[in-house]
This record gives structure tokens, C-alpha cells and sequence, in this order.
């Protein structure tokens, strides 16, 4: 109970500190971050990730344990939001034979230093979010993830691949654990609409 009381109270100043100081400076202005703390506005990162703005053919292949794909095509749409800070993705299409929507939010956390996503689409109730890194500048992106698998309800670890291929294309291919071993469980090819 002390502890709580002793967090809490820390918790309340700290709170207080940061909302008696001003978010910028009198010089700095809110259009473009001067003045604010790095984590508060958009870096080089945000600016990579919002090369994809802009409309998008899809070519899927999909995995179902085998080596040959289930392929279909769909359409997406890359749209930069709250001040450059995250990339919208709305996707429709087919997957499996079935009509296929969904909906994703990818940005850069400056706190963390690390990529993120979070994503959910019309095939399940279960969303999935993870964070992800870069060696090479935004160029290529690995993102890791835990999700449940939906027959075994036990976790299964998720490795997701974000390949740039210039500004007009790009891949995506998702992996997971299927017993014991790693396997390609889809990949989207995206090109960019002319």
C-alpha cells in the first residue's frame, strides 16, 4: 500500500513538471517541431515511411503449408497521418478465395528507437502489433511480433520482412513457427500505380 502511495504521488509530480513547462519555445513553432522534444515530433525515419503514400497494386501469395502459393491481387492505399508521425495503410482484395480488408498503422517510435505497427483485417478478431528495426536506414525493415495461433491457442512467434525496392516497389513477407521450424507464410508485392 506504501509503495502505491509513494508511485503514485511520483507518478502525479512527474505529471505536473511536465505540464508547467511550455511544449515549445517561444522561438519554436508548432508547423514544424522547433522548439519541441525530439519524441514529440517526426525524424528521418517518419519521412522514409512516407515514401509509400499514394495508391498501390497488390500481388499476394499465400502458404498453406506447402510450396506452392495461393496467388490474388488486391489494392492499397498509403496515407500519411497526424503530422507526418504514422502511415495509414487501407488494403482490399482476396486472400484464400475470400474477400480480404484491412487496415494498418506503421511509424517509428523515437522513445523506443524502434519501428511499429499495429494491423487488423476482416479475417479475425485478433489484431497484431510489434515493433521492428533497420540497419540499413529504413531501406529494409524486420519486424517481430507474438500472436495466438488460432487452432492451437498457444503463442507463436511472428517475423514480419519489409523489403524496399525503390519508391515504386516494394515487398512484405510475413513468417511464423510451424513446428519448431520458421516458414514463409505470405508474401505481398506491392507496385506502385502509375
Amino acid at each position: 500500500m506504501r509503495t502505491s502511495i509513494v508511485l503514485g504521488s511520483a507518478l502525479v509530480l512527474a505529471l505536473g513538471m511536465f505540464a508547467a513547462r511550455p511544449l515549445w519555445s517561444e522561438e519554436g513553432s508548432d508547423e514544424g517541431g522547433e522548439g519541441l522534444p525530439e519524441w514529440m515530433v517526426a525524424g528521418p525515419e517518419h519521412k522514409k515511411l512516407a515514401e509509400v503514400a499514394g495508391e498501390w497494386t497488390v500481388e499476394s501469395e499465400l502458404y498453406m503449408g506447402g510450396p506452392d502459393a495461393q496467388k490474388s491481387t488486391g489494392t492499397a492505399t498509403f496515407e500519411v497521418i497526424l503530422d507526418g508521425k504514422f502511415v495509414k495503410q487501407t488494403y482490399k482484395g482476396e486472400m484464400a478465395g475470400m474477400a480480404f480488408e484491412g487496415v494498418g498503422i506503421d511509424g517509428y517510435d523515437r522513445v523506443l528507437g524502434k519501428y511499429t505497427f499495429f494491423w487488423c483485417d476482416s479475417m479475425g478478431t485478433s489484431p497484431l502489433s510489434g515493433t521492428g528495426t533497420s540497419k540499413d536506414g529504413g531501406k529494409t525493415i524486420e519486424y517481430h511480433a507474438e500472436m495466438m495461433d488460432p487452432e492451437s491457442k498457444k503463442p507463436m512467434k511472428i517475423r514480419m520482412l519489409h523489403t524496399g525496392a525503390g519508391k515504386d516497389r516494394f515487398t512484405f513477407e510475413m513468417f511464423g513457427e510451424h513446428d519448431g521450424k520458421e516458414i514463409l507464410m505470405f508474401k505481398l508485392t506491392y507496385n506502385r500505380k502509375k
